[in-house]
This record gives structure tokens, sequence and C-alpha cells, in this order.
């Protein structure tokens, strides 16, 4: 009996070695991973470190990203499947699952014995797929997408594995917004100083000319411009006398009255 109690404990003690040290790596894997994240802002660079991050953090053979955008496309990304398979993909079940389940991980471990859809299923299976894990990328309020996780061997998803992941997952989400909002960012920013530049060079034109008509063609012709209109026109009262109440057309480009 003692020395059956000591090999209990000294199993136990190993199990829980092992644990703790797998704890310790997967908490080293986040940390590089998140620095990856945090090392980018280009929007395809943060999706490409995220796939290739998903299948380090997960084991996955397999990974596919859902993402949606604000002007209501959708795009879908892959790693490691057939290009037919790819082109194919099914919908993540998670679209159809209502809150608040929508935003917590979907875990099968087997395709097999799953509830999974059947035309979902075959398509998975044709991959010899075995098990799939739906992750929501979500920050806050803000729906990002999902990534879709593919083992080729049955797995069990306990708690501390999709806490893991689910983790990895909201690391994914905010990296995926931090890029967007740069990227709009920049784009605005971007706009601005070209704003800036062409206001420059149209006061320098204005400034070498006293002919009201080309005074008021630079001025049409930066306005469609900075708004990228397709046309427009300048009139003036008293164009030419200032007790003429008459509105003169002075510039014109693909207006139509």
């Amino acid at each position: 009996n003692i020395v059956a109690s000591s090999a209990s404990i000294a199993i136990e003690n190993a199990q829980l070695y092992r644990q703790q040290t797998e704890r310790v790596n997967q908490m080293g894997i986040l940390n590089n991973i998140a620095s990856l994240l945090s090392g980018t802002l280009s929007p395809n660079s943060v999706v490409d470190t995220i796939i290739s991050s998903a299948s380090v953090i997960s084991h996955a053979n397999a990974v596919s990203m859902y993402l949606t955008w604000e002007d209501g496309l959708i795009s879908m990304r892959y790693a490691g499947l057939n290009d037919d398979f790819g082109e194919k993909l099914p919908e993540p079940m998670l679209l159809t699952t209502e809150m608040p389940e929508r935003y917590l991980p979907l875990a099968i471990n087997d395709i097999q014995s799953s509830s999974m859809p059947e035309i979902s299923k075959k398509r998975v299976q044709t991959e010899a797929m075995r098990a799939v894990v739906e992750l929501p990328l979500v920050v806050g309020d803000s729906d990002f997408g999902i990534l879709t996780l593919y083992f080729d061997e049955k797995q069990t998803f306990n708690g501390e594995k999709l806490e893991v992941l689910r983790s990895f997952a909201t690391q994914a989400a905010q990296a995926i917004k931090n890029a967007r909002t740069y990227a709009s960012t920049d784009e605005a920013f971007q706009r601005s100083v070209e704003r800036l530049l062409s206001l420059a060079s149209a006061g320098s034109l204005l400034a070498s000319t006293v002919e009201i008509q080309k005074i008021c063609q630079l001025v049409l012709g930066h306005a469609i411009e900075t708004t990228y209109a397709d046309g427009g026109l300048v009139a003036l009262y008293g164009a030419e006398d200032n007790n003429d109440t008459t509105l003169q057309t002075l510039a014109v480009e693909n207006y139509n009255s």
C-alpha cells in the first residue's frame, strides 16, 4: 500500500508538472504571437500572421478565415487546404448560431458523429479532416469574422485548451481592428495631404493671373479634383459690371443645365 500510494503521488506530480509546463509553453507562444501581431499594421500582413500562428498555437492541420468588412463585403483566406476545397469552403456554423453563443468557440471533437450539417460534413471529410474548432474574431461589439481550425485526427477540446484558443482569437481580432483603424486613418491623412498640396498649387496659379474667367476655370478645376465630382460650373453676378445683376457662367465642365 505504501509503495502504491507513493507511486500514485509520483504519477500525479508528474502529470501536474507536465500540465504546468504546457501552460508555460502556451503562454510563451501567445506572447510571441502578440509581439508578431503588434509588429505590423498592414491588414494583409496581420491576416497572414494570424493564419500562420493559428497552426502553431493549436497544432491544426489547416486554417481558414471568414472575414467581414464594414461595406458588407466578405472575404475568405485559408492555408493547408486544397484549392478546390478552399474555393468551396462551407460557411462557418457560428454564422447561424444565436447570441450569446455566437461569440463563444464552437468545437467538434469528431465530425463523423457530430450534428454538423451534412453538406459541410461531406466537404470537410473530403479533406480527411476529423475535427473542427470555430473561433469568433470579436472585440467588444465589433465582429470581424470567424477563424476555423481543422484537424486530421479526433480531438478532445477541454475547457483549458479552448480558453487558450479563445485568448489567441481575441489577440487576432484586436490586431485586425488596429490594422483597419490605421489603414482608415492613413488613407484619410493621405487625402488631407493631397488636398493641401492641391490648395497650395491652386493658390500659386490664382496669384499669377487677374483674368476673372481664368480664375474661375482654375477654381472649378480644383473643386472637381478635390471633391472627385464629375463636373460643375462657376457663375458670377456682375462678372463684367458690378451693377449688372445678370448671372453669367464663366467656367463649365461636364455640366448640363
